[in-house]
């Protein structure tokens, strides 16, 4: 086992980015490691803040819709895993997940089925819809940050501590992503899973300009994190690449 994925593992799952696949993945290497999964609430994370130090520190894996930062509650270094997705496809996901799952969370704050994804950003609470990949890239603040409230300098937050997490991958490269795992870290993964995924919804090129411009208007940040995970996924694959050569040219003799 590569001694960057060592344990303890944080797992920080993006909302409707192939986190729920992987999770079992994750999961599926450690199976006697005590483990914490986080669902996103924020109760929930400050709970196991709370806990005595030798009770967070049992936790070999932290799994989960959670902030970054949780490695500061652990006495020992921690290494991090996470997949990014393109913020428009990530949304509609999200939206037409929503819509198809009638016990959703959301339909208790004022989604209801007749609802566009036009509709939904009018009622400006939703934070799921908004930069949601940079909200959970910076620390986990006292409050729930607004709705329409990230900027430039929690952006550059984000960014820094996207670049120093060990294992970046993305949604549309996920099976090249897995497959790092497999060459660079020895996991043992037998099929590629797809869990969770929103079956047919329709494709972006069928929403009209103003919803799609209404996404991206809201998504500036995780737009441009985005690339940068596209650059971080690309070079792990070049450098996994040369790896592999070069053990197959010092075998030859």
């Amino acid at each position: 086992m590569n001694p960057r994925l060592s344990l303890p593992l944080i797992f920080l799952h993006i909302f409707k980015a192939g986190g729920t696949s992987l999770r079992k993945v994750v999961r599926q290497q450690y199976p006697n490691a005590r483990c914490q999964v986080f669902e996103g609430s924020f109760p929930e994370s400050n709970a196991w803040r709370e806990q005595p130090q030798e009770e967070r520190d049992a936790c070999k894996l932290l799994i989960g819709h959670q902030h970054y930062g949780q490695h500061e509650f652990l006495s020992r270094p921690a290494t991090y895993m996470t997949v990014l997705r393109e913020p428009v496809d990530r949304v509609l996901s999200y939206y037409y997940f929503v819509l198809r799952y009638k016990q959703h969370y959301s339909y208790n704050y004022g989604f209801h089925e007749g609802m566009s994804i036009k509709e939904l950003y009018g009622l400006g609470r939703f934070i799921e819809l908004d930069n949601i990949q940079t909200r959970l890239l910076n620390p986990q603040p006292e409050q729930q940050y607004p709705f329409g409230s990230i900027d430039e300098a929690m952006f550059e937050v984000a960014l820094g501590n996207l670049r120093s997490i060990q294992r970046v991958g993305v949604v549309d490269r996920m099976d090249d992503f897995l497959e790092l795992l497999r060459r660079s870290e020895g996991w043992s993964i037998e099929r590629t899973p797809h869990e969770n995924r929103t079956s047919d919804r329709p494709v972006a090129d069928a929403h009209d300009e103003q919803t799609l411009d209404l996404i991206r208007e809201h998504n500036r940040w995780d737009a441009l994190l985005y690339e940068e995970a596209g650059r971080l996924f690309e070079k792990d694959w070049a450098d996994a690449a040369r790896h592999d050569s070069a053990g197959a040219g010092s075998s030859v003799h």
